[in-house]
């Protein structure tokens, strides 16, 4: 599921340079006065959002929060603004957490499975050196012809 949320959000990403260009470039060919508020929510939302994009896969902890933040930058700047793309944006980002905390949760689950499994593991090991250990004679191999007392004891 990490992998579906890192194609999902990388796409996201490509489609949100359009509305981080617009800002960015009105405020370049205007006075800095006018849009900076507008293209420094912009910006913020479009690093934030790579960011979390990139620590989706090996760090979802961090992503969840990253993307929170997108969220609230999406959607305060949105708000205070008056840029509905940006709330568009924010409320993505929210919805791109959730999906990173499930997909951090399916983690943690075939995390616990595969540490379940190596703690049945090294109990079975343990108990087959316990017995060995104790009663060597057992798991001991038998040299090819050679018989035991049961068996000699049996053909009898």
């Amino acid at each position: 599921m990490r992998i579906l949320v890192i194609i999902l959000s990388a796409f996201a990403v490509l489609l949100m340079v359009e509305h981080v260009a617009v800002p960015v470039r009105l405020t370049l060919m205007t006075s800095w006065g006018v849009r900076t508020a507008e293209m420094l929510a912009c910006v913020g939302l479009f690093g934030t959002w790579a960011l979390a994009t990139a620590l989706v896969y090996r760090f979802p902890g961090a992503a969840v929060w990253s993307f929170a933040v997108a969220g609230v930058i999406g959607l305060f700047g949105g708000v205070l603004i008056a840029f509905p793309a940006l709330v568009l944006w924010g409320t993505l980002a929210n919805g791109f957490a959730l999906l990173t905390t499930l997909a951090r949760r399916e983690q943690s689950a075939a995390e616990q499975i595969a540490w379940r499994r190596t703690q049945q593991d090294l109990a079975v090991y343990l108990a087959l050196r316990g017995l060995q250990e104790t009663v060597p004679e057992l798991l001991a191999p038998v040299p090819d012809g050679e018989l035991n007392d049961g068996e000699r004891r049996v053909q009898e």
